[in-house]
């Protein structure tokens, strides 16, 4: 086990409005002293003086969820024993502190919860995918959690999965791990999002690409839910991304391999259109080049 070291503040020090202690005190039957003291030890990692006090407090029969700045506490330093403790109790492995635990790359805490059915699938809220799509910048943990069971074409409410992640901010060996592991790239979006990486768009959707994703697909069009919740912010094909965002080459690279420059988006606008609202002249350049390419080929095939 180990024990990472950071700064904590004790509940009764953060709190200082009277009124609000006062509310708490009539809500909660565990005192904002003895999550002080439970605070401290777990803080100190001193498990004798931590027991005796918990043990104290559990005899007094009071709801062990009142100890959650406590779990959160003892998950972020990896503490297995204290985590132990407070779901024998009947604190559950909720996603919140599963993703406390991902982001401090607490796996001896993870190995807990899963023993204690904790979903490793489960989507912590509406519109966010599961914890694996936390580790996308940490490979290790990634992996971790991909051998342990984490999908990476888990959707959450709408079509976003781990891997829709991975493809708009991890490293390309991260995204073919993912793809390693089972990775559908029918599944999330994920040309779409590649496209709005901050930087090495080029060789992600040149990869995906090659996966056989759809050039021409617009966002969401084969999810009516995600479709219904972002139709009204006009979203369209990866070119309609790339050309909104002035992506200069990469518009030049999806044109090259076969991107339709006259489709048009859910308010009925070309990527053309939307290169023109954000002043992108050059790109309008590029585009203008490739439908009059169109038009004269659509004119040729009706002669």
């Amino acid at each position: 086990m180990s024990v990472n070291t950071m700064p904590s503040t004790p509940l009764a020090g953060r709190i200082t409005d009277p009124i609000l202690l006062e509310v708490l005190s009539r809500y909660t039957k565990t005192s904002p002293e003895t999550v002080d003291d439970l605070l401290a030890a777990c803080i100190e990692n001193d498990l004798p003086k931590f027991r005796a006090r918990f043990d104290d407090w559990a005899s007094s029969g009071y709801d062990v969820h009142e100890l959650a700045d406590v779990m959160r506490e003892a998950v972020c330093r990896n503490n297995v024993e204290i985590v132990s403790m407070l779901l024998s109790h009947g604190q559950s492995p909720e996603a919140s502190y599963a993703t406390d635990a991902v982001r401090h790359r607490a796996k001896d805490v993870l190995a807990v919860f899963l023993q204690n059915g904790w979903d490793i699938n489960g989507c912590p809220a509406q519109g966010r995918p599961p914890v694996l799509g936390l580790a996308v910048h940490d490979e290790d943990m990634a992996t971790w959690l991909l051998d342990r069971g984490a999908d990476p074409n888990q959707q959450s409410l709408i079509d976003l999965t781990p891997t829709s992640v991975a493809v708009k901010e991890a490293p390309l060996s991260t995204i073919k791990l993912f793809f390693d592991r089972g990775a559908d790239v029918n599944k999330g979006q994920l040309l779409h999002h590649a496209v709005e990486r901050d930087s090495g768009e080029a060789g992600v959707v040149a990869f995906l690409l090659e996966k056989g994703a759809a050039i021409n697909a617009k966002m969401y069009e084969n999810h009516p839910v995600s479709f219904g919740l972002y139709c009204m912010m006009g979203i369209g094909t990866p070119l309609h991304f790339a050309a909104q965002a002035g992506k200069y080459g990469l518009v030049q690279y999806l044109l090259e391999k076969g991107a339709d420059p006259t489709i048009k988006d859910a308010l009925d606008k070309t990527a053309m259109d939307w290169a023109r609202f954000s002043g992108h002249a050059d790109v309008m350049g590029l585009l203008k080049i490739a439908m009059d390419k169109d038009g004269a080929t659509a004119e040729a095939r009706d002669v």
